[in-house]
This record gives structure tokens, C-alpha cells and sequence, in this order.
């Protein structure tokens, strides 16, 4: 049995203060178990970083379900930037959600 770790990168609706962020309006959030743990400007690069920290050497499985958002061209840089950086028997999957809200939605096992 192996934990299935989950992610999602996001944008915030307006101007807050969360987890103990000061957040502003459209800023990409980068969140771990229901838990914001970065921020960035641009939700590609923010899911590479977020696949990185959360897939460790006995990653298997990582599955990337890209929203409404984002183009093809787009998820499949995730999955070619995020991939390089994975151990060798780490399969990525990327998939086409149209989920709104959600710039990516991840899974790591």
C-alpha cells in the first residue's frame, strides 16, 4: 500500500490572508493536502515545483488533470519539465479535466 499524495494549483479570487499568506488577487497558489505551501506567477512552473516536492525516489504514478485554463501545450510542459526531474520509474499521466478553478489537479503514489 503506498499514500497517495495530492495537489493542486490554483488562483486566488481576491485580495486574503490564509494559512498565514498574505494573498493577493490572480496570484497562482500551489497547495499540498489541502494546505497552501507556495506561491507563484505562472501555474505551469508552479506545478513542476509542486510535482518535485511532493514525488520522492519510490514514486510510481503521478497524474496530472489540467483545467479549463490551461492549453495542451501547456499541460504537456508540465509533464516533459516534471518528468525529467522524476526518478526513472516514474510514470506521469496528463490528462484533460476542463475543471474549473483548478489550473491542475495532481496525484503522486
Amino acid at each position: 500500500f503506498q499514500k497517495v499524495q495530492t495537489g493542486q494549483v490554483t488562483f486566488a479570487a481576491r485580495d486574503s490572508e490564509f494559512d498565514g499568506h498574505k494573498i493577493q488577487k490572480d496570484a497562482i497558489l500551489a497547495m499540498r493536502e489541502g494546505r497552501i505551501v507556495f506561491q507563484d506567477d505562472d501555474p505551469v512552473k508552479a506545478a513542476v515545483r509542486l510535482i518535485g516536492d511532493m514525488a520522492d525516489k519510490s514514486a510510481s504514478y503521478i497524474t496530472v488533470i489540467y483545467g479549463e485554463g490551461i492549453t495542451a501545450e501547456q499541460a504537456a510542459a508540465v509533464r516533459d519539465e516534471a518528468g525529467g526531474k522524476l526518478p526513472a520509474q516514474a510514470e506521469i499521466n496528463v490528462i484533460s479535466g476542463g475543471q474549473p478553478v483548478y489550473h491542475f489537479i495532481i496525484s503522486v503514489e
